[in-house]
């Protein structure tokens, strides 16, 4: 995404805006380009909030169904790393 998004925004010709500054385009537009990279972007984009569904439904798993001590290794963990 961080490489997509960019050249997405870049290939349709237009200029990224970052706080009052721009970065313009070091590309020409290119409409055939710009729509291979919104479906790229797209894709990457679900795969991204599918991983982090996955990844939030395995650690409840964890705490729910498989009471290994999972969950609690990982908050005993953030514990230690905040008391140091």
């Amino acid at each position: 995404m961080l490489i997509s998004g960019p050249l997405m925004v870049w290939s349709a010709g237009d200029a990224i805006g970052v706080f009052t500054c721009a970065i313009p385009s070091p590309i020409s537009a290119n409409p055939a380009l710009h729509d291979v990279l919104r479906v790229v972007h797209g894709y990457t984009a679900t795969f991204i909030v599918v991983g982090i569904v996955l990844h939030v439904l395995a650690a409840f798993k964890h705490m729910i169904v498989n009471r290994d001590g999972t969950f609690d290794k990982i908050m005993i963990a953030d514990s230690l790393r905040k008391a140091s």
